[in-house]
Order: structure tokens, then sequence, then C-alpha cells
């Protein structure tokens, strides 16, 4: 016997594990609450980590307003799961995981871009141009598997993860 729904609420904890668990695990489902959970919650861990790095004294830009190496992988590790949260994310509303694709493509764009952010040590800037605004088509499109609705039923890549149709791993 399934019950309808569990609340989000209960599951952040959970949500987290499992995102930070699933970094190259592009199978399966994953819920809208994971997605937005993730993003708030590690947002604000890397702002408040790169905040105490700048209180205790570690420079993290470098003279010219560029981020420091050190800066660059703790930004890093916190994109590092993205991918694979996009691509079940996308599972879960009946589309292929490859538009993971978007993500990685849209970091590159903005670092690279002139007018782009982070600024990297030792990355120069370009000039970009159309690929600026087919980055931006490719944000709009995370942005829309984030907010979509889930195909409600069982799919080709699994069970619907709000239901309690298969025990927690």
């Amino acid at each position: 016997m399934t019950e309808p729904f569990r609340s989000p609420l209960l599951d952040i904890p959970h949500d987290l594990a499992r995102t930070v668990r699933s970094v190259f695990d592009f199978h399966g489902r994953s819920r809208r609450t994971e997605v937005w959970t993730y993003l708030l919650v590690w947002n604000l861990a890397l702002q408040f980590t790169l905040g105490l790095l700048l209180k205790l004294g570690f420079d993290i830009e470098t003279e010219d307003g560029k981020l420091t190496l050190f800066a660059g992988l703790v930004t890093f590790a916190y994109l590092a799961p993205l991918p694979a949260l996009i691509a079940r994310r996308a599972h879960d509303i009946g589309w292929t995981g490859w538009t993971a694709v978007a993500v990685p493509f849209t970091v590159l764009v903005s670092v690279l871009d002139e007018n782009g952010s982070p600024s990297l040590a030792g990355i120069e800037k370009q000039d970009l141009g159309l690929l600026v605004w087919v980055s931006s088509a490719a944000f709009l499109l995370i942005l829309l598997i984030a907010l979509l609705p889930p195909h409600p039923k069982a799919s080709v890549y699994g069970p619907n993860p709000r239901l309690n149709e298969v025990a927690d791993s």
C-alpha cells in the first residue's frame, strides 16, 4: 500500500545527501524539491564558505578582481553535481537526460565571456558574441526543467520519486 505523497520538507536532508552522493549518477528521476533544495542550501553554504575564507584572511580574489584557483575549486565543487541532477530532473518530466549538457555549456560560456561571471585567475576573457545568446537559451532550458511538473506515473526512467513506490536507498 502506498501513500499518495510525502511531504517534501521532510525529505530535505535525504535530497541533499542523494544529490551529493549521486554526482555521476545520471539514471533515475529527481524531484523539483531536490533541485531547488540543492541550489538554495548549497548556494548559501558556498557563500558562507567563501565569506568565512575572507574573514580568516584568505585571498579569494586577485588584485584585478578574479577568483583565485582555490576559490574556483570551491565553486567547481558546488557545480559538480548539477549535470547529473539536471539529467535526473529531465527524466522526471519525461525528457532525455542529454539536456543536462546545457549545464556545463552555460558555466563555460559565463567563465569565458568578457561580461560573464566568475572571472578566474589565469583565464582570459573573450567576446563570445552569439554563444552568449545560445548560453542564455540553455540557461532558460535548465530553468524550465527545474520548474515543470513531473510525469505522474512510472516511466522508462523509473517510478515517480514523489510516490512511496520505492524504498529509500
